[in-house]
């Protein structure tokens, strides 16, 4: 029999509340309870592997779900859209970058689960498509003290394109959060 832990746990969300104009990052978690440790500054994606107790991967929380339908591409398209993965296993991460390959998208390491911040909203790899040559460059040059008035500031954008096609939605991302890295 296989041990159904051993399959990769993927962690998708961006945990936040989008209703709450300036929410504390564990009510963005949906907590009716603050979570000192993520207001300090622990990631996310840490937090809930702690919270299940099982490694995780984060990936596919950069894509908007319209894009993650239409933009799939063929391997080898010049503008096919990658994704980053983050995680603490390197066997879970290839599982991942497989699975992540057959539905059309290049990916790319994105280091430790501890580093998965460089992924969240705010970044600029965050719902703009980049490309693998941009998401390698992004993904390092990201500013973490930036990412919450950048993330209000993608928020703002994306809202009057929350009806448009994927595309209309990744413009009004790369207008705010892809400025002169």
């Amino acid at each position: 029999m296989t041990d159904h832990w051993s399959a990769p746990i993927q962690f998708t969300e961006n945990l936040r509340s989008e209703q709450e104009p300036q929410p504390s990052k564990s009510r963005r978690l949906g907590h009716p309870r603050r979570i000192d440790e993520i207001e300090n500054g622990l990631t996310e994606s840490v937090w809930v592997e702690r919270q299940i107790g099982r490694p995780v991967v984060k990936v596919l929380n950069t894509i908007a779900s319209k894009a993650l339908m239409a933009a799939g591409r063929p391997a080898g398209n010049r503008d096919r859209v990658a994704l980053p993965i983050s995680g603490d296993n390197p066997k879970a991460k290839e599982i991942v970058a497989q699975l992540i390959d057959r539905i059309g998208f290049d990916s790319v390491d994105a280091g430790a689960i501890a580093e998965s911040w460089r992924q969240q909203p705010g970044s600029p790899v965050y719902c703009t498509n980049p490309t693998k040559e941009e998401l390698q460059l992004w993904l390092q040059k990201v500013d973490r003290s930036s990412l919450p008035t950048d993330r209000e500031k993608g928020l703002k954008a994306y809202y009057p394109t929350r009806d448009a096609d994927y595309q209309a939605q990744i413009k009004a991302h790369r207008s705010v959060l892809v400025r002169c890295l």
